[in-house]
């Protein structure tokens, strides 16, 4: 891996846990509060998304 990799790499780390994570939350804990999760689109897909970063 060269130096550039290994940055671009942090760097997208960065960008997952630190912007992208926190606003998938918010998505996740308002879609939770819908009620049925089951057929809650929103829900669904934001658990999927946090999976992925995880």
């Amino acid at each position: 891996m060269t130096p550039a990799g290994a940055a671009r790499l942090k760097s997208e780390l960065q960008v997952l846990l630190y912007e992208q994570r926190p606003k998938l939350t918010e998505v996740v804990a308002w879609a939770a509060g819908n009620g049925d999760r089951s057929e809650n689109a929103d829900y669904i897909y934001g658990k999927r998304k946090l999976r992925e970063i995880d």
